[in-house]
C-alpha cells in the first residue's frame, strides 16, 4: 500500500495503514472506474469524503479511492451477476441468527463489518485474509496482518477493533459460508442421479442447515412485508397462514 500513498500519507501511515486516520489526501490513486477481482479486496475503509467515499485495499492494485461508499459498492456486485440479491444474504444471515454486522459472503470473497467510526462511517474487512492480530496501544485498537495466500507478502493495517470482535466477526462469515456450502450441496443432490447414491446422501449428515427451513423463513418474512405494506393488522396465525398456503 506504500507505493500508493502521496507524501502526506507515508508520513501518517509509516507503520502501518492506519484505517482509522485515512484520509483521500493520503491516497494518490482516485480513480472514478474500479474493476475489482473480488476474492483480492483486503478491506473496504469508508473515507469522510463527499466525492471518493471508499478506499478500496486490494492485494494486487494495491490502494485506491473510488466515488462510491462500501455499501454502494458491495450492493453492485450481485445485482451485476444476477444470482443471489443482498436481501437474500441477509435472511440467510438471520436464519443463522446473525442479527448484527452482517457478513457479506458471496463466492469467493468475505466482507465483514467492522464497528461504526466516531464520524459514522464503517470500514469493511476480509476476514478470512487475517494472517495475526496483536493489541496496539490499547485494548481497542489492533495491528492487523492480512494476507490473501500464503505465497503473498502480509500487509499490516490498523482497525479499531478488540480480538473478541474480530473473532465474533469471522466466526459469523465463516457460519454463513457453511449455510451456503450446506443449501448448495443440497439443492444440487436433489436436483441430480447423484440423489439415489448412499454415500452422497451419508454426506448430508455433514450438513445440519436444511433449505426448506430457510424458505419457510424468507416466505415469513414477505408475508409480514405484504401485510404491512398493505396496512393490515396481522397477528403470528395470519403470516402462519400465509406461509403454509404458499409451502403445500
Amino acid at each position: 500500500y506504500k507505493h500508493h500513498l502521496t507524501a502526506l500519507g507515508c508520513k501518517a501511515h509509516a507503520e502501518a495503514l492506519d484505517t482509522t486516520n485515512l484520509k483521500l489526501s493520503h491516497i494518490k490513486h482516485h480513480i472514478k472506474s474500479y474493476t475489482p477481482t473480488y476474492p483480492n479486496i483486503l478491506m473496504l475503509i469508508e473515507l469522510n469524503n463527499d466525492r471518493y467515499k471508499t478506499a478500496v485495499l486490494d492485494s494486487q492494485q494495491g490502494l485506491v479511492a473510488i466515488p462510491q461508499s462500501p455499501k454502494q459498492f458491495l450492493h453492485k456486485m450481485p445485482n451485476e451477476l444476477g444470482i443471489m440479491t443482498h436481501w437474500m444474504m441477509r435472511m440467510t444471515a438471520k436464519h443463522k441468527e446473525i442479527n448484527e454486522y452482517f457478513p457479506y459472503v458471496y463466492g469467493a470473497i468475505d466482507l465483514s463489518p467492522l464497528k461504526t467510526k466516531k464520524d459514522g462511517t464503517q470500514n469493511w474487512m476480509s476476514t478470512s485474509k487475517i494472517n495475526t492480530a496483536q493489541e496496539y496501544n490499547d485494548f481497542n485498537h489492533l495491528k492487523v496482518w492480512l494476507r490473501e495466500s500464503e505465497k503473498s507478502e502480509a500487509t499490516p493495517v490498523i482497525v479499531n477493533s478488540t480480538h473478541h470482535f474480530l473473532f465474533q466477526r469471522k466466526a459469523d462469515a465463516y457460519k454463513l459460508q457453511q449455510a451456503h456450502d450446506a443449501f448448495l450441496f443440497r439443492l444440487m443432490l436433489s436436483t441430480s442421479k447423484e440423489f439415489q447414491s448412499q454415500y452422497k446422501l451419508s454426506q448430508c449428515v455433514n450438513f445440519q442447515e436444511n433449505p426448506l427451513e430457510l424458505f419457510k423463513d424468507i416466505k415469513t418474512d414477505i408475508a409480514k412485508k405484504a401485510f404491512k405494506h398493505a396496512g393490515y393488522e396481522f397477528t403470528e396465525k395470519d403470516v402462519d397462514a400465509i406461509v403454509r398456503a404458499c409451502t403445500n
